[in-house]
């Protein structure tokens, strides 16, 4: 998570183009978070990102459902993630 740092533009972060299993990224909070039309450039830089500052990219509050982490044990790391709604009932 980079919020509340000072980044500014999308140069600063073009380095996590790199980043192929990054499925979420926050960077509410930022300078940049402010700019105009700031999500869908971000999702554009990024298309590997599902959720931004916390939404999906419908703009949608989610959650990790514990039953749908997928655990790659020999390397200790987490490999896949499903993305799933928060639900208000």
């Amino acid at each position: 998570m980079l919020q509340e740092n000072q980044i500014q533009n999308l140069k600063q972060i073009h380095f996590l183009t790199s980043l192929k299993n990054l499925f979420q990224l926050d960077l509410s909070g930022t300078p940049l978070s402010r700019e105009p039309d700031y999500r869908n450039k971000i999702f554009k830089l990024l298309p590997q990102i599902d959720v931004l500052d916390g939404l999906d990219k419908n703009g949608c509050p989610f959650e990790f459902a514990d039953d749908e982490i997928e655990v790659v044990e020999e390397k200790g790391y987490f490999s896949r993630f499903k993305i799933f709604p928060l639900t208000t009932e």
